[in-house]
Order: structure tokens, then C-alpha cells, then sequence
């Protein structure tokens, strides 16, 4: 009976314990979800107040000022839009439009439950770019597990700079230069079926030219990144392009913000997991085979950049970095590395290559100003390098000015890693501090009356001479965390404008409906249909 009793009262201490832990662990979640969604949003709104910031007086505690946010911007969406009209700030960073008319420049809103104040000033922005206690801000669990992991995109600090270190050497312009004929390789392909297309329609065509941008840049990435298996590559990238559809509507979603919504067992959450995994299980696959055949044969040297991404980690294997330890790539880092490949390479360089070929279409005069350098650097034999690529300042002037009209990342953001002064603004841990790019980029003040004209004759003497302000011109961020692709980027992009103009004249579709819009990338809502006609020879 005594044995029994002191049993009973074990089990009923041993359910008090379990009871207590659970109990704990519920209030923990719960002031989590508090400080989360209420308590830190309202601090830094205070904190920032003090100092006279302004902005909308109230918010939701799921989404911010999102409704209102999305609100104005599909009103804007709905109205027709000229093509040469580029004021479109309101379509595009709607936030800055809406917010900048009714508290001026220094003003504050809420995008889900991050609270996030608006810099505009160069000089700030400069500050804010080159310092890097300014950390990237942390993405939403969802996006990260699918696009970057625990790649560059997304480190910061030790992490960041050890991973920066392992990574470079891959996006030399030494390293490039033997692409460019892959680049050539992959876009003749496609220009291939343009001009049988041509030739069955008897002279012209409309093609879709955004569909065809993303085969060139995803063939390119693919062949580039993965080499002899690029099949396998571009499999992985259209499945991650059916990441960004999904993740595209679940960003709308409030509820899209809350702790631990990737676990709900939603048809759209389930699809997202499936190919999360779907995608891992391949690029595992590629680098596997690679590191056994570099085992196998200690000569082999597929001369990709998944190859020089593993020789500069092979090489760092008894090299000391910061304080005395070593930096490796595991199999993990590289399936990051290469999935940020994805949005680095395929779908910024996409988009941005769309947006220039109806830039092209829709002026003609530079269209042939860059078909005549174009004759004159290659001969129009399709004879490319990258020497002849540094060659062609026009085209070079053209990419530019199409970057400023349409910089693929609209805003750019970075979160105080600690206590800080920016200026005379003093920035508490955690806030979040958004860069409006776009707005830069069309500022009259920055550069000049004609700011909303296209007119790549304001970049002849560089971008320092183009505008008033170095830091106004960020296309591809700034300071120590600039993009690492820029020079793959602009090198494909002028392969692709050198390839498609010594062969074709390209004129807008009377079907063409023009609407930007910024789902992640600044993008053409309805695709950008054109007129393809074979050059005479």
C-alpha cells in the first residue's frame, strides 16, 4: 500500500512539473507573440516620435499598414499608363508615395508587424550602406528557406564576412570572362526560334519577350553554375519559380507574418514545403556527384561556378580567417549559396533584360545607336568576348539608364544591429531602416529637370558625372555588401543586347499593356509583347 501511495504521488509530482513546463512555455509564446506584434512595434514608434518623425497614427497588429498600403497602390494599378510616363512611384513603392505626401521625408509606417522608418538623405544612405553593424534585415522563414537559406543573401556579421570571403573569388572578372561564351551559347538558342518564328510568319512576329528573357537567363545561370548538368539546374529553377508564384499570394496574406504560420497545413504551405524539399534533394544530388568525381580524379575541373565556389572552399581548408578559425562550404552552404544563385542570377537579370528590350523597342534612335556600336565592336558575326563587351560604352550607358528607370530591387532595407546615431537621428536595436531606391533614382534634386525621361546620354561621363550624388545610383546596392553579381549580371546583359540587335529590329506590340508592378522584383504585370523582325543583311 506504502509502495503504491509513493507511486500515486510520484506520477502526481512528475504531472505538476510537466504541467508547470508547459505553462511556462505557453506564457513564454505568448510574450513573444506581445513584444512581437505590440510592444516592440510601439516602442520604436516612440522612440522615433521623440525625435520628430511622423506617420499614419494607427495600424493593425497583423499588418501594419498593409491594407492601406495595398489599397493605393491597386488604385493606381487599375489607371492606364503611357509607356514614356516613368512616374510611377505609386504602383511601385506606393508606401513612399502615400506617406511622403502627408508627413514629408522623415516619416515611419508599419509592413506587417515591422515597424520601419524611410531614409532619403545620400549622405545618411551612404552611412547606412558602408557600415556594417547596419545588418540585413531578417526575412520571413518561408522566403528564406526557399530562395537563400543560410546563404550570403541573408548572413550578417562573422558569418557574412567569413562566407564573403569563400565566395568572391567565384565573381572575378578573371573568373567571368571564360563564361561569356556559355552566355552566347544560351541565347542563340533561344534567338534561334525567334527567327524561325519569323520566317513562319513571313517576315514578323509578337512574341512575349519576358517568357524568353527568363529561358536566356535561367539557361545562362544553369550552364554557368552547374555545367554539364545544367538539365538538372534548370529543372531546380523552374520549380523555384514556382516558389515565387506561391509565395507571391501567401504574401498577402496577414497571417503570412505570424510565428510559425509555415507550419499550418494549408494546401498553399504544403505545395511550398514539397518543393522546398523537392529542390534541396537535387542540388544535394549535383554536388554530390561533383565532389566524387573531383575525389575520384584529383584533375577534374568542371570550370563553373559551383567548381570554383568548391576549389576556393578546398583551398580555404587550412586557411585562418578572423580570429584564428577555419571557413568551409558543407554540402548545406552550397545548396544556399547556389538557391541564391537563383534570385541573384535568374530573376532580377530576367526581369531587368525585359524592361531594356522595350526600352530598345520603344526608342529607336538608341535602339540603332547600340545596333551601330554593336557592327563596330563585333563585327556583327556574333564574334563576343569580354574584351569587346568593355568595348560598348552605349550599350553600357543604355543598361544604366534602364537601371534607374527600373531598378529591379525598388527598396533596399537594414536593421540597427545595436544602439546607434545616424547622423543626428539616434537609431535603437532593431529598427529597421528602408531605403526607397526607386524614389532616388527618380529624384529631380538628384538628377536634374529631365529625371523622367529616358535619356542615356546623362551617363557618358560615368555615373559620378550623372547625378548629384554617387549614392543616388544603387542598382546594385552599395558599400561592403554590394551585389556579388554585379559583373556576371551587366556582362550577360550585354551579351544578350549585342546578340538580339545584330540580329533583330524590335519594335512595341499595338498589344502591349504598360504596368509595372513590385512583387519582389519590379516586374511587368502583363509581360512585355514586342514586334521581332530579321534584320536585312
Amino acid at each position: 500500500m506504502e509502495l503504491i501511495q509513493g507511486q500515486v504521488i510520484t506520477w502526481r509530482s512528475l504531472a505538476l512539473v510537466v504541467t508547470t513546463l508547459v505553462l511556462v512555455a505557453i506564457f513564454h509564446n505568448v510574450c513573444s507573440l506581445i513584444m512581437y506584434f505590440w510592444w516592440t512595434p510601439r516602442r520604436l514608434r516612440g522612440i522615433m516620435e521623440k525625435q520628430g518623425w511622423k506617420g499614419p497614427k494607427t495600424f493593425h497588429i497583423l499588418a501594419g499598414n498593409m491594407h492601406e498600403i495595398m489599397k493605393f497602390r491597386d488604385e493606381e494599378l487599375s489607371k492606364d499608363l503611357a509607356l514614356r510616363n516613368f512616374d510611377t512611384g505609386s504602383r511601385i513603392l506606393p508606401q513612399y508615395v502615400l506617406y511622403s505626401q502627408k508627413y514629408g521625408d522623415k516619416f515611419f509606417y508599419s509592413y506587417g508587424p515591422i515597424f520601419k522608418i524611410v531614409v532619403t538623405d545620400p549622405n545618411l544612405v551612404k552611412e547606412i550602406l558602408t557600415n556594417k553593424l547596419y545588418y540585413k534585415e531578417s526575412l520571413n522563414i518561408m522566403i528564406k528557406l526557399a530562395f537563400f537559406g543560410k546563404g550570403l543573401f541573408t548572413l550578417n556579421g562573422r558569418n557574412w564576412i567569413e562566407r564573403r570571403q569563400i565566395m568572391e573569388p567565384s565573381f572575378h572578372h578573371e573568373a567571368l570572362k571564360g563564361m561569356v561564351n556559355t552566355m552566347v551559347k544560351a541565347t542563340t538558342l533561344v534567338l534561334d526560334t525567334w527567327e524561325k518564328k519569323i520566317q513562319d510568319a513571313g517576315g514578323s512576329t509578337e512574341l512575349e519577350v519576358n517568357n524568353d528573357m527568363g529561358i536566356i537567363t535561367s539557361s545562362v545561370i544553369s550552364r554557368t553554375t552547374f555545367g554539364n548538368n545544367y538539365k538538372e539546374g534548370q529543372q531546380m529553377f523552374e520549380q523555384m519559380e514556382a516558389l515565387v508564384q506561391l509565395l507571391t499570394k501567401a504574401f498577402a496574406n496577414p497571417f503570412f507574418f505570424l510565428p510559425g504560420y509555415r507550419f499550418f497545413p494549408t494546401p498553399s504551405n504544403r505545395k511550398i514545403s514539397k518543393l522546398i524539399h523537392k529542390n534541396e534533394k537535387i542540388l544535394k544530388q549535383i554536388i554530390q556527384i561533383r565532389q566524387e568525381q573531383a575525389r575520384v580524379d584529383e584533375s577534374f575541373c568542371a570550370k563553373d561556378i559551383l567548381d570554383l565556389m568548391m576549389s576556393t572552399n578546398s583551398n580555404n581548408k587550412n586557411k585562418k580567417v578572423i580570429d584564428g578559425t577555419t571557413s568551409q562550404l558543407n554540402i548545406q552552404n552550397l545548396v544556399d549559396e547556389c538557391k541564391t544563385l537563383f534570385l541573384a542570377g535568374y530573376a532580377t537579370t530576367s526581369s531587368f533584360l525585359t524592361w531594356t528590350m522595350l526600352l530598345l523597342a520603344e526608342y529607336p534612335e538608341w535602339q540603332e545607336r547600340a545596333r551601330s556600336e554593336i557592327r563596330e565592336v563585333c563585327n556583327f558575326n556574333n564574334d563576343i568576348d569580354a574584351t569587346k563587351l568593355n568595348q560598348m560604352k552605349i550599350v553600357g550607358m543604355i543598361l544604366n539608364e534602364v537601371h534607374r528607370l527600373f531598378p529591379i530591387l525598388p527598396q533596399l532595407t537594414r536593421v540597427a544591429s545595436k544602439d546607434m546615431q545616424l547622423g543626428d537621428i539616434f537609431v535603437p536595436k532593431g529598427l529597421v531602416l528602408e531605403i526607397p531606391v526607386f524614389h532616388m533614382h527618380h529624384d529631380p534634386k538628384l538628377w536634374g529637370e529631365n529625371v523622367m525621361e529616358f535619356d542615356p546620354n546623362r551617363f557618358t561621363n560615368g555615373v559620378s558625372k550623372a547625378c548629384q550624388h554617387q549614392q543616388s545610383f544603387i542598382p546594385f546596392s552599395g558599400g561592403p555588401r554590394y551585389c556579388l553579381g554585379q559583373n556576371f549580371s551587366l556582362m550577360e546583359s550585354k551579351v544578350v543586347v549585342a546578340s538580339v540587335l545584330s540580329r533583330f529590329k524590335l519594335s512595341v506590340s499595338p498589344s502591349y499593356k504598360h504596368c509595372p508592378e513590385n512583387l519582389f522584383l519590379h516586374s511587368p504585370k502583363f509581360g512585355v509583347q514586342l514586334i521581332i523582325k530579321k534584320l536585312d543583311t
